[in-house]
């Protein structure tokens, strides 16, 4: 009789028994749901702060961003002062070659104006006429 009561099914069994075991069924099912809306509101927490979390990342990367633009922008100018700078350096550089050119063409005139001056000086000297006189 007892394998007989095992292979019934719920609805062979008597009405108070079918009633228990549906509320049991029913209690699980309310527990099992509570524990998913338990689950479900840990897990919008957990969303919501990760969102808080993601909007105070965007904010702070988006701070950033601004920070690195204008600190482009400051670099951006730098670059293009010293670009002018260096085409100034550049043209006093060209100057300097022009110059030095110049002196060094002064030097070797000064240097031959030296020398004729030199002849011409021993040339008017009393010696170079002795020199010259006893030659002849």
């Amino acid at each position: 009789m007892e394998s007989i009561g095992r292979d019934l099914t719920l609805r062979d069994q008597p009405i108070e028994k079918q009633a228990a075991e549906l509320a049991q069924i029913a209690a699980g099912i309310i527990q099992g749901q509570q524990q998913t809306k338990q689950t479900i509101g840990t897990v919008n927490d957990q969303s919501k702060e990760l969102e808080l979390r993601l909007k105070d990342a965007t904010a702070k990367l988006a701070d950033k961003e601004i920070y690195l633009s204008e600190k482009d922008g400051l670099l951006a100018n730098k670059i293009k002062l010293l670009a002018q700078k260096d085409d100034e350096l550049l043209e006093k550089s060209a100057l300097l070659v022009e110059k030095d050119a110049q002196l060094k063409t002064l030097n070797e005139q000064l240097v031959q104006l030296e020398e004729q001056n030199k002849l011409l000086t021993e040339a008017k000297s009393p010696r170079a006429k002795v020199k010259t006189r006893a030659i002849k």
